[in-house]
């Protein structure tokens, strides 16, 4: 017997990560194209610019 209705759903949260693995996948066998993730690493200079002025006690300037 298998459950039905909203029980038997799989929650968002791990559709997406399968949705991550499988878009994942693709990429490697070349089925999906690459997006280099330059908004990511923005977002990290920002992140990482955060915690040194934390540090140092000062603003920092892009």
């Amino acid at each position: 017997m298998s459950p039905s209705g909203a029980a038997a759903r799989e929650s968002p949260f791990l559709q997406s990560y399968r949705a991550e693995i499988a878009h994942f996948l693709a990429v490697i066998n070349g089925d999906a194209p690459y997006e280099p993730p330059t908004d990511q690493v923005l977002v990290q200079k920002v992140v990482e610019a955060i915690y040194k002025a934390a540090d140092d006690g000062k603003e920092i300037r892009f």
